[in-house]
């Protein structure tokens, strides 16, 4: 079982900079794509899993926890307007998605 880090270029997929373990990205780390948007957090076997963050092209942005590159649990939606929404994110939906309010 041996976890290094180091970056790695793919055309197709991005560029990943991070800890790898058994030749699979696995540990902290940040991939970003050719399209511009990526990830930074927890990997375990080539996937987002833990708590992570992922910023799309636009700007927008999500921050909480991840399972199987799956939007899972307790998480924040930044839009591109900086609003920040909270709520239970099941995959692609929010249940109970709130504005959170400055004070």
């Amino acid at each position: 079982m041996l976890i290094s880090s180091s970056s790695g270029i793919n055309a197709e997929y991005g560029v990943y900079d991070g800890e790898w373990k058994d030749d699979k990205i696995y540990g902290q780390g940040t991939l970003t794509f050719p399209n511009g948007s990526s990830y930074s957090g927890e990997f375990i076997d080539n996937a987002f899993n833990g708590d992570g963050e992922y910023k799309w092209e636009d700007g927008s942005k999500y921050r909480g926890k991840f399972v199987n590159n799956k939007l899972i649990g307790q998480g924040q939606y930044i839009d591109t307007n900086e609003r920040v929404w909270v709520g239970n994110f099941q995959e692609k939906v929010a249940i109970g998605l709130e504005v959170k309010l400055e004070c």
